[in-house]
């Protein structure tokens, strides 16, 4: 096809997560909240392709990215907390397991205020977001309830409630100091802010020469500056 094969992203960090990536991977989505976190995972990944034999180029890291747009810094705090008044409890509960790949089955009869469930997310699939969640449970002394209070958003990764300039700076310094090659966005109301994200982030990366002004013709992979694998199977079929 066009462009080789499909874009491969990889989701997670967990040290085998970053072995998949650091060998297959194109793209890979990963919570991170800082930085300097962004930076040392950036740098591992990196590290781990080109063990491989790969140009750490070819893998790009898109940290997690959640946020809530406002015109002020007060309207987009008023904003985030018009979002948080209208989420029940019992959906926070329900997606705290879901984030982390459990079974709701699992969890009915756990008291929801009664001490946090370790046993059960000890063996979620989602190793690298139920390990956040349980890091602040144990650390904080927190019930199952209270828990699922403090993660409105990406466990272990970034959230920004405030202007579309605070945003674009974030952006920028993330860019410019290595701790990413981009981002997953993940506006928390839809349309509005990914709408406001467009409308008004984005003239200010252009502005700063961070986002690009246009897009090249091509395939998803030629925009984003990835090559064109080499097909393995060709010399094998001209034998």
């Amino acid at each position: 096809s066009p462009q080789g094969h499909p874009i491969l992203a990889q989701a997670g960090s967990s040290p085998d997560g970053m072995k998949l990536a650091g060998r297959f991977a194109d793209l890979v989505f990963t919570p991170q909240a800082n930085r300097m976190q962004g930076v040392t995972f950036r740098d591992q990944i990196r590290a781990i392709a080109s063990s491989e034999g790969r140009n750490p180029d070819h893998l790009l890291t898109l940290p997690g990215l959640s946020f809530v747009l406002g015109g002020t810094e007060a309207g987009a705090d008023a904003a985030w907390n018009e979002l948080e008044d209208a989420t029940s409890d019992e959906f926070r509960l329900g997606n705290l397991t879901a984030m982390c790949g459990i079974e709701p089955s699992i969890t009915v009869g756990i008291d929801p205020d009664g001490p946090f469930p370790f046993a059960v997310f000890d063996q979620a699939k989602s190793t690298t977001f139920a390990a956040a969640i349980t890091s602040v449970a144990r650390d904080q002394g927190l019930t199952f309830r209270e828990t699922s209070r403090r993660f409105s958003t990406l466990p272990g990764g970034l959230h920004h409630t405030g202007t579309p300039e605070s945003l674009a700076l974030l952006i920028e310094e993330w860019w410019r100091a290595g701790a990413c090659d981009g981002f997953t966005l993940q506006p928390l109301r839809l349309p509005i802010d990914l709408e406001l994200f467009v409308d008004f982030v984005i003239p200010i990366l252009r502005q700063r020469g961070v986002a690009q002004p246009d897009y090249s013709p091509g395939t998803t992979r030629h925009k984003l500056g990835l090559p064109r694998p080499v097909n393995r199977h060709v010399q094998r079929s001209g034998e």
